[in-house]
């Protein structure tokens, strides 16, 4: 049985899906069609940095970490090696630990510019 916790509270139509009060005025829709006030998408867009829509995402740029393949949040640390594949910074420097020269994701040879930046930047942590 869902708790309390559990449960959402959605918000009616006319009401603005960040702040849950009603849209008198200044509503604004976007390509999802959930509806806003313009400073409600003000303080979420600030907030999240990536201009999304604040109940289901829409229009956030997700990556797949290319070792673990799970997503790589907009402010974690990442790294993109010239082959165009992108890794958490953490997985990208454990394969560089393990001498691994191979991209895990489009096995490309890593290039060589790639190798010594990462192994540099790994010594001097």
């Amino acid at each position: 049985m869902a708790s309390s916790q559990d449960l959402v509270v959605l918000p009616e139509p006319d009401d603005c899906g960040y702040c849950l009060c009603s849209l008198l005025s200044g509503r604004l829709q976007l390509a999802c069609g959930h509806q806003y006030h313009a400073q409600c998408l003000k303080s979420w867009w600030t907030l999240a940095g990536d201009g999304s829509c604040p109940v289901c995402l829409y229009g956030m740029k997700f990556w797949q970490c290319g070792r673990c393949f799970l997503i790589i949040a907009h402010n974690e640390p990442s790294y993109t090696l010239q082959c165009e594949c992108i890794f958490h910074r953490t997985c990208i420097e454990k394969q560089c630990s393990q001498g691994l020269k191979t991209c895990t994701t489009c096995n490309e040879t890593i290039e060589e510019e790639d190798l010594s930046n990462l192994c540099n930047e790994q010594m001097s942590h």
